[in-house]
This record gives C-alpha cells, structure tokens and sequence, in this order.
C-alpha cells in the first residue's frame, strides 16, 4: 500500500516539473497570464516570401527591368521639340509698296488720249539675306522663309527691279497732270533660326540676320488730285512724285 502511494506521489510530482502551469491552475483555476502570446501573421505577410514574415521587411519584390523602364517613361521630361528639327522665326516684318520708276507728265492738249510714256528709275530694290550674327545660312532658304509670311511670290536671292526706264501706257484727261509709275511690294524681316538637338530636349538659336525681297509687281498711271485708295501703289506715286 505503501508502495503504491510512493509511485503516485513521484509520478504527480514528475508531472508538475513538467507542466509547470498545471499547478498554477490547480491552486489558482486560471491559466498563468505570463505565458508567450501566440505570434499571429498580418494578412500581408502571407504569401510571396515566408521568410518575411515578422522581419519587419516589405514582403514587395525589387522592381525588375521592365519597372524601371516604366518608371522611367513617366519621370522623363517630355519633348521640348523634335530631333533634329530646324525653323526660322520673324519679326518686324514689312510690306511696302515701293515705287522703283516714275515720271509726271501734263496733257494740256485739249482733248483725252492715250500716251506711252517712259517711267526712268528711282530706286532698285535687291533680293538678299545678310547673318549679323551666328553661323551662316543658305540666302534662298532664308528668303523662301520669308516668302511664307505673304501671299505673294518672292523673288529669289540676287534678283533686282529693272535698273533702266518702264514704258508705261495710260489714258490722260485734258488739263490734268499724271505721274507714270512702276514698283512692286518690298518685304522685309528679321529672322532668327534655330535648331533642336538630337534628344529632342533643347533649341538652339543659330543665326540671327536679316533679309529683303520683292513681288506683286506693278505700273500705271495717276492723275495728281485724285482719291486713291491706300492699299495701292497708285497712292504712293501720287503722294510721293505730284
């Protein structure tokens, strides 16, 4: 009897060494609050790298090649301009009508008729381009630029008026002075011309200048007196030579 209450004893006594909290909630009947609380994962810690878990690191994958790129083509500055691409800029552009010959003659005859006269020469207007600053550049491509401010054909670079006398026929009233005349419209500007680089990322400007041309030619007759209209060159002639 003895004997068998000996071994109960030992093997109570084994079981409370080993299961220590057993003898806290026989004494207390609860479980001892000092225990380690189970470690439970945050959704975002499952999957992708088990090693992760509770590490305190961003379970995210580095970005791979393609990322970078992508990441790249939306943090790049757009295209300030294209490749390569180059333009000319005006300003201060004119377009005068000159007159380039004329000559008054009187009709005191007595009766209308219809005279040939010859218009001599009071001016020559030339067709070129001039770079006062920069790298030069081609006349005529300066000036085919320029052709694209009016609504006219300009002449080329080198081109001149009529340096001699225009024969000019009209019709004179009696008693009225006319001036004969000849001319065309005079265009002028200054131009800058750039250039973009070949990223496409800035425009240099290149050359600076200047350039004159000539088109819409012109020639008639006008009595000194007369009303006429601004936009033509029977204006000029009859404000600048009656």
């Amino acid at each position: 009897m003895r004997f068998h209450m000996g071994v109960g004893a030992a093997l109570l006594a084994a079981s409370a060494g080993i299961l220590p909290g057993t003898a806290a909630f026989a004494q207390t009947g609860s479980v001892n609050a000092a225990a380690d609380e189970a470690d439970v994962p945050d959704l975002q810690e499952f999957a992708v790298n088990p090693d992760e878990i509770d590490s305190g690191q961003a379970p995210d994958k580095a970005p791979t090649a393609v990322d970078v790129a992508e990441v790249g083509a939306i943090v790049r500055a757009p295209l300030e301009c294209e490749p390569g691409y180059s333009t000319y800029s005006w300003t201060g552009t004119k377009t005068p009508w000159t007159v380039t010959h004329a000559k008054g003659y009187e009709n005191f005859t007595g009766s209308t008729a219809t005279y040939t006269k010859s218009a001599t020469r009071e001016r020559t207007i030339t067709a070129s381009a001039e770079v006062t600053s920069g790298a030069t550049v081609s006349a005529n491509v300066v000036i085919a630029s320029l052709d694209g401010q009016v609504s006219w054909t300009l002449a080329a670079s080198g081109s001149v008026t009529n340096s001699g006398s225009e024969s000019v026929t009209a019709t004179m009233k009696p008693g009225s002075v006319y001036v004969f005349y000849a001319g065309a419209r005079k265009t002028s500007g200054s131009f800058s011309y750039s250039l973009c680089n070949s990223s496409g990322t800035h425009v240099t400007v290149k050359s600076k200048g200047k350039a004159t041309s000539f088109g819409l030619k012109r020639e008639g007759a006008v009595r000194c007196g007369s009303t006429v209209t601004s936009a033509s060159l029977g204006y000029v002639a009859e404000r600048d030579y009656c």
